[in-house]
């Protein structure tokens, strides 16, 4: 079974969206505090979280598109 981020958040009992942001390093993981993003770490390293290499390169073809047509 693949570990996804819905499964880190309910680890860490966080939104999704927080998970995302702290994985990522987006500079809005930083409007969270340190203790939360320890905790969404540490439940993606307990469960073994690994990034979904084809969605990743999916959303960069995506946004790489759509920057191309502005």
């Amino acid at each position: 079974m693949r570990i996804g981020l819905k499964d880190v958040a309910k680890r860490a009992e966080v939104q999704v969206s927080t998970v995302s942001l702290v994985l990522n390093e987006h500079p809005k993981s930083l409007t969270f505090t340190q203790k939360t993003r320890d905790r969404v770490r540490q439940a993606a390293k307990e469960l073994g979280y690994q990034p979904n290499a084809a969605a990743r390169a999916l959303a960069w073809a995506t946004a790489a598109l759509a920057s191309a047509r502005r």
